[in-house]
């Protein structure tokens, strides 16, 4: 894989060389990229080797050098237990939802219960805006085949790679849980009253 922050012109050449890709960047950016085999969400927060930048004209682009065949799709909330059926059988996939949506409550409720959710590698983030714009504009992801944003429902990237070179996916923790008071929310959601 490949990573990097760069110019919308710069990400364009990689789609149109028929580059796998998964893609953030402002709406403005992300609408400006030609159709391709890449899905993206919105974002304006990136951390580069400079440390953490905002930045809304530029994209960072991962791109998947080892895919041999790649597939997006848009799911909506209703067919979000189906994310599994569409993989390869040597891959991993990658899915996107807009932050506060009804695909990002019922994903975060419900993904562990999911049919086959834990036989491949799924990754992916969730789509957010500018802090300023909270409330005001709806994040949103990309399908890139189509060009379609979607307010709703999740952006998915099914990769197949070699059978050679099985996907492996880590999590990187710099925390440790110490020994202090345990958090119990008695109610489901991402706002908290008490």
């Amino acid at each position: 894989m490949k990573n990097g922050l760069m110019t919308v012109e710069e990400a364009a050449q990689i789609i149109e060389s028929g580059a796998v890709a998964l893609i953030a960047g402002s709406e403005d950016a992300l609408r400006r990229l030609p159709r391709g085999r890449w899905i993206g969400g919105t974002s304006v927060y990136f951390i580069t080797e400079q440390g953490g930048i905002t930045d809304r004209d530029r994209v960072f682009v991962t791109e998947i050098t080892e895919a041999e065949e790649a597939r997006t799709m848009v799911l909506p909330v209703d067919k979000l237990p189906d994310l599994a059926e569409a993989r390869y059988a040597s891959g991993f996939s990658a899915i996107l939802i807009p932050a506060f949506s009804e695909a990002h409550t019922a994903f975060a409720m419900e993904a562990s219960r999911y049919p086959k959710v834990f036989e491949q590698p799924l990754l992916g983030w969730v789509a957010g805006v500018h802090l300023e714009e909270i409330g005001t504009v709806a994040p949103k992801v990309f399908d890139g085949a189509t060009g379609e944003a979607h307010e709703d429902g999740a952006a998915m990237l099914h990769v197949r790679l070699p059978r050679s070179r099985p996907a492996r996916l880590d999590i990187v923790n710099i925390f440790s849980q110490g020994e202090t008071q345990i958090f119990v929310f008695e109610e489901n959601g991402f706002e908290v009253e008490k």
